[in-house]
Order: structure tokens, then C-alpha cells, then sequence
């Protein structure tokens, strides 16, 4: 990651922005040879060790698509570079906090949250 945190606010300007000829365009030009990939690819290529894949695996997940799918590695890639660059956001108190947050909110709004085997079948 170090290539891309070492430019990491170039980078998200240039990402963040609409479309335009990059101000910076080797940062860009090698975030986007690495981005475009699948984060399977990416991950298997860039990473020895399988906790290393897997925490990578985690940041891509966020594109909510198939991991050897073009281009998933953009997303771990992005969070991955954020991270390292900026700190990785955290819940006062756990990640738990969040759940028990969204059900809060959810029960506020008159919802219920039911858990377990919704299909009846048990097991």
C-alpha cells in the first residue's frame, strides 16, 4: 500500500472528481493498473499470507460484488489506501455498536427484529 499512501490525497481528489484528463497522472496511472483487476487477482498476486488476503477480501466486499469480478479491487484498494493514510474508523465501544444502533433505530420506526430460522424447518 505504501506506493498509493504516500499519494493518497491526490489520488482521492483525482477519484473523487468527475471526470476529467488527471492532474496526477502517476499516482492515477498506477492506482488504476492495480484497481481495475479483481480483487481475487489483486490479492492473490500482491499477498503472501492468508490473513493479509482475507483482510483485503473484507475492504473489496464493500463493492458488494463477486470478488473475481473486474474491477473489485478498486474498492479494497481505496479503503485499503484510506486506512493506512487517514486511520480506520472504528465505533466508540466495538463494531457491535453498530447493530445495536440500526435496531434502535429500526424499533424508534415500530419495526420488529426477529432472529433464528425463518424458514420453520428448525435447525
Amino acid at each position: 500500500m505504501a506506493p498509493l499512501v504516500q499519494h493518497w490525497e491526490a489520488l482521492v481528489e483525482e477519484l473523487l472528481s468527475p471526470l476529467h484528463l488527471p492532474r496526477h497522472p502517476i499516482p492515477m496511472a498506477r492506482f488504476g493498473l492495480l484497481a481495475m483487476r479483481s480483487a481475487q487477482g489483486l490479492a492473490e498476486a500482491w499477498f503472501t499470507g492468508p490473513r493479509a488476503r482475507g483482510f483485503f477480501a473484507g475492504l473489496a466486499a464493500h463493492s458488494i460484488m463477486p470478488l473475481d469480478k473486474l474491477p473489485t479491487a478498486a474498492f479494497g484498494l481505496m479503503l485499503g489506501m484510506l486506512g493506512h493514510a487517514v486511520g480506520w474508523p472504528l465505533p466508540q465501544g466495538g463494531s457491535q455498536q453498530l447493530t445495536t444502533a440500526l435496531v434502535a433505530y429500526l424499533r424508534a420506526l415500530g419495526g420488529e427484529l426477529v432472529t433464528g430460522d425463518a424458514s420453520g424447518l428448525g435447525g
